[in-house]
């Protein structure tokens, strides 16, 4: 009943496009440029054109979307024809006052039900009032009635109302319809996008610059090979701050792990030992990789893919043992 009422209201003219256009500040005379019209056809042409099937559909069938937009070239134009075939479909007497709601199946689009009733001023008004007062303030929210309770549960089909009196000449009316939305949807943007450079050149004017950041330069380490021995065989606990284990343990482990098996990328080549050391490092100090460039005596695109092939190595082998 509610698109009855709106559909009604437009077939009489009550919702003229002054209106809408002075709600969305359009410009109804501003012609459409070439590329919005031949864009709008070929879109009203791959959703909406059946290819005729005899010389009689062929003389029949309506000109292409490009040529309608090509002769209504504004909005105000199109505003027009679109009122045209509108009143044509609904005809002098209105709409009919018999309404039908048919249930269609999610799957298949198949109609699995259907209710007629009469349209009803009334009860509409009732309706939307008693729900527009809960957002006016007007009264306090209310909870699902025990009768709708099992309308909550996903439906296997969707509800649609349809007018019985007559369905000529939707495609047509959904044909102008689409290239007005289309056309109002590109004023409202052009609207916006200027709207917004405005905005920003306002702000540029008005604010200071702000100064540029300070260029970073690259981080300085020495370049060497690493070896456990530099840490001597006495220190012990730096080798443990750094790696969680002894040398010893290190030394031991590195094999036990076949870290000398890993296919390292990049042409990289290194020894089981270091392999751990840089994975034991990192997972010991999750930060950046300059305090280990400073350690290993190694760049961080280095260090990144030697922990990344150990890690995937180590994962790999040792996962089925899980």
């Amino acid at each position: 009943m509610l698109y009855h009422t709106l559909l009604s209201s437009l077939a009489a003219g009550d919702t003229p496009l002054s209106a809408l256009a002075a709600r969305h500040e359009l410009n109804t005379h501003a012609q459409f440029s070439p590329a919005f019209v031949s864009q709008v056809a070929a879109l009203a042409d791959e959703v909406f054109y059946d290819a005729p099937s005899s010389a009689e559909e062929v003389a029949r069938a309506p000109d292409p979307a490009g040529s309608e937009l090509a002769r209504n070239d504004t909005v105000e134009k199109l505003w027009g024809v679109m009122m045209k075939l509108f009143t044509e479909v609904v005809g002098e007497g209105g709409m009919g006052r018999v309404l039908r709601a048919e249930y269609r199946s999610r799957g298949t689009g198949g109609v699995i039900g259907e209710q007629v009733f009469a349209m009803d001023e009334g009860v509409l008004g009732a309706y939307v009032g008693h729900r527009m007062g809960w957002w006016r303030g007007e009264r306090a929210p209310e909870g699902v009635a025990i009768q709708e309770a099992l309308n909550l549960r996903p439906h296997c089909g969707t509800r649609r109302t349809v007018n019985t009196k007559s369905c000529i000449g939707v495609k047509e009316i959904c044909g102008v319809a689409a290239a007005i939305a289309a056309a109002t949807a590109f004023l409202e943007l052009h609207r916006h996008r200027r709207c917004r450079e405005q905005r920003r050149r306002r702000a540029t004017s008005d604010s200071l610059a702000l100064p540029k950041r300070a260029f970073r330069g690259r981080y300085e380490y020495a370049r060497f090979d690493f070896d456990l021995a530099i840490f001597g065989d006495g220190r012990h606990g730096a080798v443990r701050h750094h790696f969680r284990f002894t040398q010893e343990e290190i030394r031991r482990l590195a094999p036990l792990h076949r870290l000398h098996a890993v296919p390292w990328r990049y042409r990289n080549t290194l020894d089981a030992e270091t392999a751990l050391c840089v994975v034991t490092e990192r997972l010991a100090f999750l930060g950046r990789w300059e305090a280990c460039m400073a350690l290993f005596g190694k760049s961080a695109r280095w260090l990144s893919a030697v922990f990344n092939d150990a890690v995937t190595f180590l994962v790999e082998e040792f996962t089925p043992l899980l």
